[in-house]
């Protein structure tokens, strides 16, 4: 048998040998680990998902992960975590995140007032950039009312 056809054959059967690739994790996993309060398995979903996205999501999965890592007492990995996660804050999240209970184990930690005051001095930042502050605030309002 020629040596290319050898090799035909070997790399059809090397990708066809039964090994599956996992499928992707997604929210729902994590929110099943979160539930069980499988906190490691938790945080491994969320990071997962966190290093595959980018934007909202990306943030969205690294908020996920820090919530886990401070219900499993990591205090330490949860600050990295929040670190990249409040970057773009707004002020819905912000407030979500002074009086999200899965935190509590953050707050008495200096670093917890730090972050919390650099994401409130970013959101005063970009809203003294705009146009017309006063008008997002109150379609802010307005959202917040409609929810």
């Amino acid at each position: 048998m020629p040596i290319a056809r050898v090799l035909s054959v070997l790399l059809l059967i090397a990708g066809c040998g039964g090994r599956s690739e996992a499928p992707p994790a997604d929210e729902a996993q994590a929110m099943a680990a979160y539930d069980a309060k499988d906190w490691p398995r938790c945080v491994q979903i969320f990071t997962a998902i966190a290093d595959t996205a980018a934007g909202q999501k990306k943030r969205d999965a690294l908020y996920g992960a820090a919530c886990c890592h401070a219900l499993d007492g990591k205090i330490d990995q949860a600050f990295a975590a929040l670190g990249p996660a409040t970057a773009k804050m707004v002020e819905r999240e912000l407030a979500h995140l002074e009086s999200d209970h899965d935190l509590d184990a953050l707050h008495g930690d200096p670093r917890w007032t730090a972050l919390v005051d650099v994401a409130k001095q970013r959101i005063a930042d970009r809203t003294a950039s705009l146009v017309d502050p006063a008008l997002r605030l109150e379609l802010l309002a307005m959202y917040a009312e409609d929810q």
